[in-house]
């Protein structure tokens, strides 16, 4: 079977280097692929920073 290497675009630069990694280290299944995808998801999203609703910082 063989995978896709490329990360989603929507991806950060980091990211996207480590799903890279991943997927070049490990033959993933389809089920495993949707969980790195989330995973890299949920990473991407709780590493923006964090908006004040004060205003303050």
């Amino acid at each position: 079977m063989t995978q896709n290497l490329n990360p989603p675009a929507h991806l950060a630069p980091e990211t996207a280097g480590w799903w890279e990694a991943v997927l070049q280290e490990f033959v993933l299944e389809p089920h495993h692929m949707r969980l790195l995808r989330l995973a890299c998801e949920a990473w991407d999203g709780a590493s923006k920073p964090v908006k004040s609703s004060t205003g303050t910082g």
